[in-house]
């Protein structure tokens, strides 16, 4: 653990969380999978809402504020000659920015008086993992390609159209209406194995 500019220790987490075949960070949305820092917005009933590029209604205010910062590093670059030290400055530019610095947007007040005037924000009601439903066709090796992950159902079943209900953590797999296999996803591989020996049986002796 390392602290903060104000002194506050906080446990390292993961940065990145395998999906799939894939690292990523911030979200899964486009992976068909969840990612832990989704997971745990939703627990504490955060609705997540992702900027799009180039539009500056929903990244403007942090761009104004990285340009704040580059400023002030830029006039202290000569003083920048090692990571350690380019660390100490960022923490320093930070207690500056939220104690110290008025802010014309919020009436001339710092942020951290603003932030001490309203009332602590508190976890909401944890909101439900949403479900997608995909419609995929058995391979002839008895997998279904349901993106990011391949789940083995066997070779039986080879050829048949299967009906897959998924959420951040498990999978119920559907032919004809009928549960052929339900399962925990394993976020840190792509196949999904059916748990079955591999091979074909042996007969008896």
């Amino acid at each position: 653990m390392a602290p903060d500019s104000a002194g506050h220790h906080h446990q390292a987490t993961p940065l990145t969380q395998r999906c799939g075949y894939l690292r990523l960070a911030f979200t899964g949305r486009l992976r068909g999978c969840e990612v832990v820092f989704e997971t745990r917005l939703r627990a504490a009933g955060i609705v997540k809402v992702n900027a799009r590029p180039f539009h500056p209604q929903t990244c403007g205010k942090v761009e104004r504020f990285q340009q704040t910062q580059k400023k002030w590093l830029w006039v202290r670059r000569r003083d920048l000659g090692t990571v350690a030290e380019l660390q100490r400055a960022l923490g320093i530019f930070a207690d500056y920015y939220n104690t110290q610095r008025p802010h014309r947007a919020i009436g001339r007040i710092t942020p951290l008086e603003r932030f001490s005037a309203q009332a602590p924000a508190v976890p909401g009601e944890p909101i439900p993992a949403p479900q997608r439903r995909v419609r995929a066709m058995v391979s002839p090796g008895g997998r279904l390609d349901v993106r990011p992950f391949q789940i083995g159902i066997g070779t039986r079943y080879a050829g048949q159209t299967a009906e897959v209900v998924l959420d951040a953590t498990h999978a119920a797999v559907y032919i004809d209406g009928r549960l052929v296999r339900r399962l925990e996803l394993d976020p840190n591989r792509r196949y999904q194995p059916t748990g079955n020996p591999v091979g074909r049986p042996r007969q008896a002796q």
